[in-house]
């Protein structure tokens, strides 16, 4: 069973004279951004160049942003030891920028969502270019951090606007790659950036690597602006989406003014100007009110107040007894607590509400980003200046190391979402990936003091990389999975808001770390003739230790190793706060990762419902074993054959009738053909999901991916003789003919009723719990409403007549199998070819079964002909030479076998009026005097089937010639070979 695209049916706009259609209760609901980009998408999609072009566009913008990244950050030693303020610019403006490009994101992600992503890419660049034209013409140290902080809004604008973006186009199972490409620019500019990096610093033109970007980002950005609104403008002209509609129109529907947690969600009503019949100065409030500006107003000023002592602690008059700073550290607290009354009592739309707040996988996708961040930054604050001045290197290669940590999140992260699109999950490769973060953090400590040794700072650096990608994109998959498209651009704002947040928090507390340590360090390895100016003036300026001291002098010896001993405080701290992220890793959902925008509505990118059977959820886990290993099940089908074949028309059962007034006549009236000429049918909405069902396929695939020699361990070849059929049966164990033998193994699992008890390997027996869900479910899902059917059909008196006789815990053969059918080669193929599925029909003729999207195949067998008198027909199917396409493929099978109960005798049914009417009151067995029970009956066919056929011949004319022997059932009773 695989997923398959709904089909909708579209108007042609041209021919509806009525213009757009209205929007409906549904588009209230969604933000006109959100609308827009479904519009967009399903503009697009019809070409995907174009879809390709919007990602190339994207990519180009993310290149700019990343050479940024790569440079930028290293000219901030140089301008903060310009103005002489380098031990308290770096960590205050780090908390600044931090919370204010924070505070920011939701503002953005707000605005987005009103007006369209295109012209928020506009807004933010905006910020952006007057920013860094702040920065490259500053003259005090005060308009280096103004131009700081406009650099930071418009960046993590940037950032910000390219994830949503990724986000609305891309389905979950692509969402953690295509993400993680944004990324790989980092990986080409780390080796430019160097010496970009040398060649401006040489010259001392820092002012001039900061304004280059005032340039180079508006040209890099006009692409992708250019391309989206093209397909936001065309996709209006087309009908596809209506945006006439003003914001004022859609309050008038009284949409904005639900709250949160009833039947429509707060904040999500789209933009325009304003209608005659609403003020500008309404607007302008509603417009505040959706962006919830008060309420980020105060978290922005809460946490800045109160992060900001800790990095001018040192720097104030008295320290901590400073009442400025003790002001300030109050009044921020109080902010913050006023910001959760405010969002509780009064926020029309919170910037935190409840539906999300509430959310524990993006709860904990939130704590773990942010305690990431947080002992990233308590870590990484002070360890690029430690590194600038305990090695002789040279800008460029100072620069090549820094990026070494980038450079691993990046080349990782793609590698990380083919992982994750290949298991179609992410939690146990973030947890894997936090493990590796963790050892690698614990690199970096030599004893009582961080290492000098350079191959364990790369080697760090590359495991904090590496684990920190699988980290990441984890976060940021599971975030986005957990929510409606409508919330996706607020959730990716605020999980960098945290985020941004939790490196605020780690820069401050690295502040007071470093202040406090540092100093004393210095006067403790300095040497003896070193005074406190020196002291003072080394804490603030790392450059003047590397531009004033060679190597090998006493005073930069001394100096770097109080850079040891005081990150050893840092190291040691951030080591114990990285356990944080892992354990609430360990609570998040694992959502399968699918074709869907997200994992809780059943939609795709361009808004449309998906089909019913695309992957839904499994039940929730029933136990930590069960939440850990369900990452990998996933399965890949077989595609269907593109070649054109005489296909059979069965009959398709849709069991969501079953329960409607009158179903079940009407499906009894197509189970009657069905059942009566070929023996197959097709049956949909059967109420297990296909990932339940990929899940066995997985444990299948695993199963036989075993060694031979370990699956041996499971098959008797005596007991199969006997008519055993539990357990393993190797390829080969029949001979086919001409030398070739049957190239199928199988693997049965009997039902779990209490009289069967074998052991399992470990592969399967560590899910019994899952296989028996799945086995019983096949029982009561389909099996039991399919015997009621033909209970009816049969016009028994009690439609639970045939029920009774297959309860699923009475001793009975009911058996899962899990049969592997490996592909053969050309030669073998011309022999004897096997793996495609043909059926026999009435006329005689062999039809292939062509796979259906969303249903599972069923046929009727043995003992229903017996109860029957032969009115159900046993089908006759075969496997078959498969197409061309498909001949290089080794196949799977998951099939449930459903039978009587052990001890009901397979005579036909005496209280069936129909059969009375036909006459059909025997079968074959009582034709011979014998009458069955079903255990007999399955002991003696599985030992026809099982027995070995040493003698078997095939002619050139592709017939089989058997012994009589070997195709005797009982005596007087033979299995007919169809050739």
């Amino acid at each position: 069973m695989s997923p398959n695209d709904q089909i909708t049916q579209v108007t042609d706009p041209e021919e509806n004279d009525q213009g757009p259609t209205k929007p409906t209760i549904g588009d209230f609901q969604r933000s006109q951004g959100v609308t827009r980009m479904e519009a967009v998408y399903r503009e697009a999609k019809s070409d995907r160049k174009t879809l390709w072009f919007i990602g190339v566009s994207v990519l180009v913008c993310a290149w700019a942003y990343s050479l940024d990244s790569s440079t930028t950050s290293y000219y901030s030693v140089d301008a903060s030891s310009y103005f002489k303020q380098h031990s308290s610019v770096l960590s205050t403006l780090s908390i600044a920028t931090s919370v204010i490009s924070a505070v920011s994101k939701p503002f953005i992600a707000k605005i987005s969502d009103i007006t369209s992503r295109p012209y928020t890419y506009i807004w933010v660049l905006l910020f952006y270019v007057l920013g860094y034209i702040i920065v490259a013409t500053c003259r005090t140290i005060a308009g280096y951090v103004v131009g700081e902080v406009f650099v930071a809004i418009g960046s993590s604008g940037l950032d910000l606007t390219n994830d949503i973006i990724v986000a609305d186009l891309t389905p979950l199972e692509w969402r953690g790659f295509a993400s993680s490409m944004l990324s790989t620019p980092f990986i080409i500019n780390t080796w430019f950036a160097g010496k970009i990096v040398d060649a401006i610093d040489s010259k001392g033109q820092w002012r001039w690597g900061y304004g280059m970007f005032a340039i180079i980002m508006p040209v890099a950005l006009g692409p992708a602006v250019a391309t989206l609104i093209y397909l936001d403008r065309k996709a209006k002209q087309n009908g596809i989406v209506n945006i006439a509609s003003s914001n004022a129109a859609r309050r008038a529907a009284g949409h904005l003014g639900e709250r949160d947690g009833h039947d429509a969600p707060r904040g999500t009503v789209s933009v325009r100007a304003a209608e005659p019949s609403e003020r500008w100065t309404q607007s302008v409030r509603h417009i505040l009110d959706e962006i919830d500006a008060f309420g980020l107003v105060l978290l922005g000023f809460g946490w800045s107040l109160l992060l900001l002592p800790f990095s001018l602690k040192t720097y104030a008059d008295g320290g901590w007894r400073n009442q400025s700073l003790i002001a300030m550290m109050v009044v921020g607290g109080i902010l913050l607590i006023a910001y959760v009354i405010y969002e509780m009592k009064w926020a029309r739309v919170p910037s935190a509400p409840r539906r999300l707040v509430f959310n524990k996988t993006f709860t904990m996708a939130i704590i773990i980003d942010s305690f990431y961040m947080l002992a990233g930054s308590v870590r990484g604050l002070y360890w690029d200046s430690y590194v600038y001045v305990a090695k002789p290197w040279s800008y460029q290669n100072w620069v090549y190391y820094g990026n070494t940590l980038t450079l691993a999140l990046c080349i990782a992260g793609p590698f990380v979402g083919l992982l994750q699109r290949w298991t179609h999950r992410y939690k146990a490769i973030q947890i894997a990936g936090l493990v590796i973060k963790i050892i690698g953090m614990g690199i970096m400590l030599d004893g009582d003091m961080a290492t000098a040794n350079t191959g364990a700072m790369v080697m760090a650096m590359i495991l904090v990389g590496f684990g920190g990608s699988m980290s990441v994109v984890g976060s940021r998959v599971a975030s986005q999975a957990s929510v409606p498209h409508q919330d996706v651009a607020l959730a990716i704002s605020l999980l960098a808001l945290w985020s941004k947040i939790g490196r605020a928090i780690g820069s401050a507390i690295v502040a007071v770390i470093w202040a406090d340590q540092m100093p004393k360090q210095l006067r403790k390895y300095l040497p003896s003739n070193a005074t406190e100016a020196d002291v003072k003036k080394l804490f603030g300026s790392p450059t003047s230790i590397r531009k004033l001291y060679s190597f090998e002098d006493p005073m930069r010896v001394g100096a770097v190793q109080a850079y040891r001993h005081a990150l050893y405080y840092c190291l040691v701290t951030a080591l114990g706060l990285a356990f944080i992220p892992l354990i609430a890793s360990l609570f998040q959902h694992n959502y399968f990762l699918g074709k869907s925008q997200n994992a809780v509505t059943n939609v795709g990118n361009d808004g449309l419902p998906l089909s019913e059977t695309c992957r839904s959820e499994l039940h929730p886990p029933k136990n930590k074993k069960e939440a850990f290993l369900r990452f990998w099940a996933v399965y890949d089908h077989v595609p269907v054959t593109k070649e054109n074949l005489d296909w059979a028309e069965l009959v398709t059962l849709d069991l969501s009738q079953y329960d409607q007034p009158g179903g079940k006549e009407e499906l009894v009236k197509q189970l009657d053909h069905a059942v009566r000429h070929v023996g197959f049918f097709y049956v949909k909405n059967f109420n297990i999901s296909q990932e339940e069902i990929d899940y066995q396929f997985a444990l299948g695939r695993e199963f036989y991916a075993l060694p031979l020699e370990e699956k041996l361990k499971y098959h008797s070849a005596s007991d199969l003789e006997k008519g055993e059929y539990n357990g393993y049966r190797p390829a080969g164990h029949r001979a086919l003919g001409n030398g070739v033998k049957d190239n199928v193994q199988v693997y049965n699992i009997p039902k779990f009723d209490g009289y069967h008890q074998r052991q399992q390997p470990p592969v399967l027996g560590d899910h019994l719990e899952e296989i028996e869900a799945f086995s019983r479910k096949c029982h009561t899902e389909v099996v039991e409403k399919l015997l009621r059917l033909f209970a009816i059909l049969l016009e028994l008196p009690d439609e639970n007549q045939l029920v009774r006789d297959h309860q699923y815990d009475v001793k009975g053969e009911d058996h899962l199998r899990y049969m592997h059918y490996a592909a053969r080669g050309g030669e073998e193929n011309k022999k004897v070819g096997i793996a495609a599925l043909q059926i026999l029909n009435s006329e005689g003729q062999w039809k292939w079964v062509r796979p259906q999207d969303g249903t599972i195949t069923v046929n009727t067998c043995d003992a229903l002909t017996a109860l029957t008198g032969g009115l159900i027909k046993s089908s006759v199917h075969r496997v078959h030479v498969p197409p061309a396409d498909q001949a290089h493929v080794d196949r799977l099978g998951v099939l449930y076998f459903a039978r009587p109960n052990n001890h009901v005798v397979l005579d036909p049914i005496q209280n069936s009026p129909l059969l009375n009417r036909l006459g059909l009151t025997q079968n074959v067995f009582t034709e011979l005097g014998q009458h069955l029970t079903t255990e007999e009956w399955v002991k003696v066919r599985q030992t026809q089937q099982q027995r070995r056929t040493k003698d078997a011949k095939i002619s050139e004319d592709g017939k089989y010639t058997y012994r009589s022997k070997d195709l005797e059932i009982i005596p007087g009773l033979h299995a007919t070979v169809y050739n």
